[in-house]
């Protein structure tokens, strides 16, 4: 047992029911890796203020969540999850504040999107990028796994995680386990980029089982998502792209918001009907709604405003959720 599952590590009444809160949620394949300290944050605050279960009210509830000076979409976060926890006390007999369904909050943020031009620069620096000291196998490693996240719009958690049972290199289809929202997907690729997995499982992975990662170092460890980006800045400079700063782009996460705008031109030039492409790209994309998806797709609540409500409806229906099934042993 973990020990984010026992009482001890959170505070006063709730302890208990967030111990047993967090192993039944295990017990459902949930990672839940930052959840657990926002429940012992919130246990803490209301065993501070000596408040009992059935006190915790909306005041209890957003004064937790809003901090100090906590972004709307921090604050959002923490809603969202202690909302879980409290539907689950709620339904074991105690009278506990249910926050409201969260509204969209803009953030504010712009996605950069690359432009044909910069695409192609950047893999041609991808291709011939090298290490100083020569005896990383970054160079074989990161042309493909930028290649994977432009291609598939995949975040850089989700291809590092990856592992050689999650690519199958018969049919071209990555299996993306336990990503953000704990949501399982298949994601498929391209013909060309299936054949470059195939050469690059064949150059590294001669020997290796398929429960390692599939991007791995010399010794056999996976990368991280750090190492990954100092990659990124190494090839975006040797590309001639400039950057605009911290918290303004180009980014690695842009891939995903250049293949999201990329997908849906697309769809949009083979005639596909935006009811139909939006929730198809929000299910690839591993969104929990369309609204999410629009955040990747520059203008579209501008061009389409009634779409994006409409199809939020009812998309959920539309593409029923994949849950990946995983080996026991």
């Amino acid at each position: 047992m973990r020990n984010d599952e026992t009482p001890a590590f959170y505070s006063g009444s709730l302890a208990p029911f967030m111990a047993e809160y967090m192993q039944y949620n295990r017990t459902l394949g949930k990672k839940y890796a930052a959840v657990p300290y926002l429940l012992a944050s919130f246990s803490a605050a209301v065993t501070q203020k000596g408040i009992t279960i059935n006190g915790i009210d909306k005041s209890v509830v957003m004064h937790w969540a809003s901090g100090s000076q906590m972004p709307p979409s921090h604050v959002n976060q923490r809603i969202y999850i202690i909302k879980q926890f409290l539907v689950f006390m709620q339904q074991k007999g105690f009278s506990v504040y249910i926050p409201p369904k969260l509204k969209f909050v803009r953030s504010g943020f712009v996605p950069y999107i690359y432009t044909r031009g910069e695409v192609a620069a950047f893999f041609h620096a991808c291709d011939i990028f090298r290490t100083k000291t020569g005896r990383s196998n970054a160079p074989t490693v990161m042309p493909l796994l930028f290649r994977i996240l432009y291609c598939c719009g995949l975040r850089v958690s989700e291809a590092v995680n990856l592992k050689i049972r999650d690519v199958n290199l018969l049919d071209g289809v990555l299996a993306i386990r336990h990503a953000k929202f704990d949501k399982d997907r298949l994601v498929p690729m391209s013909a060309d980029l299936s054949q470059y997995c195939r050469r690059y499982y064949n150059e590294v992975h001669s020997v290796s089982s398929e429960k390692e990662f599939f991007f791995i170092k010399r010794d056999g460890t996976p990368y991280c998502t750090d190492y990954v980006h100092d990659c990124f800045m190494k090839i975006l400079w040797k590309a001639g792209i400039s950057r605009g700063g911290r918290g303004i782009g180009p980014r690695v996460h842009d891939f995903r918001h250049t293949f999201a705008v990329s997908a849906l031109k697309q769809m949009h030039d083979n005639g596909m009907d935006i009811y139909c492409s939006l929730p198809l790209l929000s299910i690839y994309l591993g969104h929990e709604s369309v609204a999410a998806t629009e955040r990747y797709v520059r203008f579209t609540r501008e061009i389409f405003p009634e779409v994006v409500s409409a199809v939020s409806s009812i998309s959920s229906f539309v593409i029923p959720e994949i849950r990946i099934h995983e080996e026991t042993n």
